[in-house]
């Protein structure tokens, strides 16, 4: 889910955080994927799961990162609720999974095993190569 009204012209907090990873990391550039291709300020405002919504943002997805050769992502999705969010993480996860493609976070995961979110300031973050946790999938 994301609730943000970033775009090429402006970014938000989130965004923010994600270009100061990327210079510490010596990055020059970087792309953000949404697990589900829906916005929505509060998630009781998502659609019911969307199957085609899904496999058509899979599909961007996926022809990125192959066509790029990336096969680390950086996984910050948070604790999701809605069941379409969580349909479309694991829809994606799959994905990944199929195609060797290592998901990471850069602090411990979550109570229930996900990724923290950039703007989670209650853990500590270590934005480095070498901080990276990579999770199962």
């Amino acid at each position: 889910m994301n609730p943000s009204a970033a775009n090429e012209d402006y970014s938000d907090r989130t965004i923010n955080r994600i270009i100061n990873a990327s210079k510490k990391l010596g990055c020059d550039g970087w792309v953000v994927a949404n697990v589900y291709p829906e916005r929505a300020t509060n998630a009781s405002d998502l659609d019911k799961f969307n199957s085609e919504l899904v496999d058509e943002n899979v599909r961007i997805i996926m022809d990125f990162l192959i066509q790029n050769k990336i096969t680390e992502v950086w996984g910050a999705w948070g604790n999701l609720g809605h069941p379409s969010l969580v349909q479309g993480r694991d829809t994606l996860l799959s994905f990944f999974k199929e195609s060797g493609i290592r998901v990471y976070s850069f602090a411990p995961l979550t109570k229930w095993g996900q990724p923290v979110h950039p703007l989670n300031r209650s853990v500590k973050q270590n934005i480095s190569e070498n901080g990276k946790i990579y999770l199962t999938i």
